[in-house]
């Protein structure tokens, strides 16, 4: 019970509904779906890239399964499909133009990493790991923890929810999301608006918040009890 509830809640918390997803993902055409047909290259300098690359492949692989396994979790509507591919769409467009960038590659990784995590968050395909509570000053971050195959978190600051992956390595020390990145150093962490010059903010653990988490944890495996 505890473990679904989690589930429901990762849903609900990113704030895109399942249906949505599940409109791009449910299409069969390869373009649509995000995977990369080496035999058949379009002539994108990117769609090169991966097929050349062996972890880009192993990305473009990875995110194919995830999606012809959601595929077949359920019938939508056209509506619904329609909406789901235009965001789908969305997403190979900025991975297309990853061809701009100072570093494509790292470019593509990290679209590839991100989509692959919040596809297995949206559609329940990974859960609620843990929550954690930092102090940056007076602000508050919030971090929650999901058991996606690649690591993901989301974080909560300034009433803004950036959905961040893991920037590899292990243990994975930083996270990077489309507005703030995170680097973690002990007990503290290290927050860096994208984009912004001005020193990081220096945050620390609430241990008040991870007692109660402990306590919460603790509550709701008694609850799985029969």
């Amino acid at each position: 019970m505890a473990v679904l509830l989690a589930r429901r809640r990762v849903i609900s918390l990113l704030g895109a509904p399942l249906i949505l997803l599940l409109v791009a993902i449910s299409t069969g055409a390869a373009g649509a779906t995000g995977r990369v047909s080496c035999d058949e290259l379009s002539g994108l300098a990117i769609e090169n890239l991966v097929c050349q690359d062996s972890e880009l492949s192993g990305l473009d692989h990875m995110l194919g399964e995830i999606v012809r396994g959601a595929a077949r979790l359920r019938e939508v509507g056209e509506v619904a499909r329609k909406r789901l591919q235009a965001s789908q769409r969305d997403w190979l467009e900025s991975r297309n133009n990853c061809w701009r960038a100072g570093n494509p590659r790292d470019c593509a990784v990290r679209h590839y990493r991100r989509r692959i995590a919040e596809l297995q968050v949206e559609l329940a395909m990974a859960g609620l790991e843990r929550e954690a509570r930092y102090r940056c000053g007076r602000e508050v971050l919030t971090l929650r923890f999901y058991d996606t195959s690649l690591p993901s978190l989301s974080a909560t600051f300034r009433g803004e929810n950036v959905f961040m992956v893991g920037n590899g390595g292990s243990p994975v020390r930083g996270y990077r999301g489309a507005s703030i990145s995170l680097l973690f150093d002990g007990d503290k962490l290290w927050l860096r608006p994208e984009g912004n010059a001005s020193a990081p903010l220096e945050c620390r653990g609430s241990r008040r918040y991870v007692r109660k988490a402990q306590a919460y944890r603790a509550f709701a495996q008694c609850g799985d009890g029969p």
